[in-house]
């Protein structure tokens, strides 16, 4: 009885989600460590709502009424085109980011969440997302000036980075990492404006899949068809 309970199959939980695996019984804690359709959690505190991208967009307006700014991603064909400005409050700001110019009608929900410090604020940037959704390579710049009383004496800042990734079925991360500090003397505790520009590549992974697969869809060269 134990040998058949121990290989009996059952649908992952995660099948609402799109996942189509069936774990044996002695392997399902390892499977959905490894899942790649494991939904999204909402960063709220004590808030236990689950889901993909789309349905975590429409419960952070319906549910917290987090402000939600919609993006474009900078264009590839035109990469003078100015940035998009956000005004970020103390707390969570979340950016969606709809789309590009080479076809990807996909959604992106970044949180960026905003941290009071006695001599700063900090900006702290996550990508949420399911990881069959992170085969992207996202890259943010983030820059912003303070003038001083409209004189001509001002703090400039700008940093560009790598946005990692999470479901955030651990929480928020902790480590303290920020990617932008703005000192205490430039900053009046109102709305930071933060001009953001976003890039999105595939991971180096994705980039030799794909090469892989292209070389295998190619033909082969005709030497008479060669000049």
């Amino acid at each position: 009885m134990e040998s058949v309970v121990e290989f009996a199959r059952s649908l992952c939980v995660n099948a609402p989600y799109g996942c189509a695996e069936t774990p044996v019984y002695h392997r399902r804690e390892e499977h959905l460590l490894a899942c790649l359709h494991a939904p999204c959690h909402c960063p709220g505190e004590a808030c236990g709502f689950t889901g993909l991208t789309a349905a975590m967009l429409d419960h952070i307006a319906r549910t917290h009424h987090w402000p939600c700014t919609p993006v474009r991603v900078r264009s590839r064909r035109c990469p003078l085109s100015p940035p998009n400005i956000l005004h970020l409050r103390t707390g969570f700001n979340f950016v969606v980011l709809t789309g590009d110019d080479y076809g990807d009608d996909n959604k992106y929900l970044f949180l960026l969440n905003v941290t009071r410090y006695p001599f700063c604020r900090a900006v702290s940037v996550i990508w949420i997302c399911s990881r069959s959704e992170a085969v992207k390579e996202i890259r943010f710049e983030l820059s912003c000036q303070f003038w001083s009383n409209g004189r001509l004496i001002g703090h400039n800042l700008k940093t560009e980075f790598r946005v990692a990734y999470s479901d955030l079925s651990d929480g928020l991360p902790s480590n303290g990492c920020h990617q932008l500090i703005v000192p205490i003397t430039c900053d009046d505790w109102g709305d930071m404006e933060v001009n953001i520009e976003i890039s999105i590549d595939q991971t180096p992974e994705q980039r030799r899949f794909d090469t892989e697969e292209d070389m295998e869809d190619d033909e082969p060269d005709d030497p008479w068809r060669r000049w």
